[in-house]
């Protein structure tokens, strides 16, 4: 009995010692943290604000404030009247999405009368929508083609899909390996049904035009684990002489790649802190064979799931920030010497013409791919 006790007081503080490593290497990540109070109360003002506005039919001002209240404290009631706002200005496409992402929400915490409610508003809108449906000729079947919406990435599975685009002007780009680019303006009419727009063959592209580099790094996860992704862009700088001008970006990578090495550190150690306490509860709680657990075995391997699924996720989210950050410091350039300012994109430094770098980490390891 003695014993259990100091094992449970030993993983308690190694769990916390873990986890607070861990929350200061999410700090860091990409994640997104909890909204404070300050943010809940500002977010409260927006939407009491937003709620006066929809009230006198000013919806093109209730809008905005609907939407400062959603980036700062997410909810199903903020959803909902955004989404009704959103259908009163005629943005139909983003009306529909949103009182289906409502009626989601509100299954999943049991709220059936809100879910309802929201259902039966985007199956009202539903026959409104105005659609896009993208044509890739044959001669493009066989290339991986990166589609862009306003600047906002569409899945290439999508196309031969109709897809509901709210009423307005909308810019769709087409771009593949080794192919120019193609880009068009269109408009979406407010009266439904479906437009196809046809993409042409791509012309072959010159040859200065710019090429991919792609690395993999190795990384063992769980089969079935989380994904998860960072893009770090290095814009076009100015340069001095030959070299560019970018003083951030070695320390910015230098840190990241510390930061990921922790997350890796804290994924691994409670990885170790889930074993030891699976392997514990065999001793006397649970039956290895049969895997029969008493009440405190079951607890102790309810623990050590909960402890490895975090260990996945920490660690995963280390070595996306870790590999972003030894790719940004790779590429950073040299100290520069003293000479005239001069434009990145006109100099003959490789490491100054890096256009972007994507990591992205799958059950499979990190991937790095980079466009230079």
């Amino acid at each position: 009995m003695r014993g259990m006790k100091v094992w449970r007081a030993r993983r308690r503080r190694v769990f916390g010692m873990v986890l607070g490593l861990a929350l200061a290497t999410a700090a860091v990540g990409p994640a997104s943290a909890q909204p404070t109070r300050e943010d809940r109360a500002a977010a409260t003002a927006l939407f009491d604000e937003g709620r006066k506005l929809a009230a006198d039919k000013k919806y093109a001002e209730a809008c905005p404030k609907f939407e400062a209240a959603m980036r700062l404290d997410p909810g199903m009631g903020t959803l909902f009247n955004l989404s009704d706002c959103h259908e009163q200005i005629g943005r139909t496409a983003s009306a529909w999405s949103g009182f289906r992402d409502v009626a989601a929400q509100a299954k999943a915490e049991g709220q059936p009368d809100r879910e309802k409610a929201a259902r039966d508003r985007a199956a009202a809108l539903e026959p409104k929508l105005s659609k896009v449906r993208l044509m890739v000729p044959a001669e493009l079947a066989g290339l991986a083609l990166t589609i862009t919406r306003d600047g906002s990435p569409v899945p290439a599975a999508l196309v031969g899909t109709a897809i509901p685009l709210d009423p307005g002007p909308h810019t769709l780009r087409v771009t593949a390996e080794g192919k120019e680019p193609w880009e068009t303006k269109i408009t979406v009419g407010v009266q439904g049904g479906v437009v196809d727009v046809p993409v042409p063959v791509l012309a072959a592209k010159k040859a200065d035009g710019p090429a991919v580099a792609t690395a993999t790094v190795p990384v063992g996860t769980a089969s079935g684990a989380p994904s998860a992704s960072a893009v770090v862009t290095a814009a076009p700088s100015a340069t001095v002489g030959d070299a560019p001008v970018r003083p951030w970006q070695k320390p910015l990578g230098i840190t990241a790649a510390v930061a990921g090495v922790l997350g890796l550190g804290a994924g691994v150690a409670l990885g170790v802190v889930a074993k030891g306490t699976y392997d514990e509860s065999n001793k006397a709680n649970c039956d290895a064979v049969t895997h029969a657990c008493n009440a405190e075995g079951d607890k102790m391997r309810k623990d050590a799931v909960a402890m490895g699924n975090i260990g996945t996720v920490v660690g995963i989210a280390g070595a996306v920030i870790g590999a972003a950050g030894i790719v940004l410091w790779i590429v950073a350039p040299s100290a520069p010497a003293a000479g005239p300012v001069k434009s990145a994109s006109k100099s003959g430094d490789k490491s100054a013409s890096w256009k972007s770098v994507r990591v992205g980490a799958s059950p499979g390891g990190v991937v790095i791919r980079g466009q230079f």
